[in-house]
């Protein structure tokens, strides 16, 4: 489940495997549109003006997205845009920021998609306001509960149109055990976490990709994980796979800018 235009397909796939679906590719499907200011913290990763990935905002400077939305090479046709709503018109909100370098996960393997997690370093801060705000990341080896909400500009089911307006859907988390069964012989690692309905419906889908799944089981909202593969989208019994941030916590820490 990942959703990248046409041009941005050919572009990353001269470098990374584009995944989310293992037919793979992501958006939001059964959800509903956000309400404007809503989601300060998501924000679209564009290759050349055109939306390719989702993201979060964790520092004025910082964005969490997926390793497999990275064209490794083509920094400077990538941009930022916080604080978007509707992407066809200026919604008076919006904060465009150029990237002046990309980390990505030294032990990312596009064949199966292990540790689909990348940072993006902005060339210039943003402005924290109410439009566009850093999202606290999962503490340390926390198993996120219950439900969580995973957003962004992706289609709307799979092989369908892509909104013009921010999406969002709430679903459950599964367990691991459950996820691995799910998937058999698809590899889903220690390093994941699952949520959807294994009734299928709704879930992250094409273009989702990089995106948000934003837990509240401790009390606030914070980044549980980012999305990053699945079985095309909202399939019954295959719930989607993210990169489990708690378990990158460390790693996030480590590559931030001093």
């Amino acid at each position: 489940m990942l959703k990248l235009t046409l041009a941005v397909v050919l572009l990353v796939a001269s470098s990374h495997a584009l995944p989310r679906r293992r037919n793979l590719l992501p958006h939001i499907v059964g959800g509903e549109p956000a309400i404007k200011n809503e989601l300060p913290y998501q924000i679209s990763l564009q290759y050349f003006k055109e939306h390719g990935c989702g993201g979060t905002i964790i520092t004025e400077s910082v964005i969490v997205t997926a390793a497999h939305c990275i064209a490794l090479g083509f920094e400077d046709a990538m941009e930022v845009v916080a604080g978007d709503h509707i992407m066809s018109r200026d919604d008076g909100t919006e904060q465009r920021r150029g990237v002046s370098r990309v980390i990505v996960h030294e032990d990312y393997d596009s064949s199966d998609f292990p540790n689909d997690i990348a940072l993006v370093i902005l060339s210039e801060p943003l402005t924290l306001n109410g439009a566009v705000k850093a999202l606290p990341l999962a503490p340390e080896g926390h198993d996120a509960t219950g439900n969580a909400v995973v957003s962004g500009w992706g289609a709307l089911d799979w092989d369908g149109e892509y909104p013009d307006v921010l999406h969002k859907v709430l679903v459950p988390i599964v367990s691991d055990q459950v996820c691995i069964a799910a998937y058999g012989g698809y590899f889903v690692a220690s390093s994941n976490i699952c949520a959807g309905y294994l009734s299928g419906g709704k879930d992250s889908c094409d273009g989702d990709s990089g995106g948000p799944l934003v837990a509240d089981d401790l009390g606030y909202k914070y980044l549980a994980g980012v999305v990053s593969w699945g079985n095309e989208c909202a399939l019954p019994n295959y719930p989607g796979v993210y990169t489990e941030v708690a378990y990158f916590v460390n790693w996030i820490a480590k590559n931030l800018p001093q």
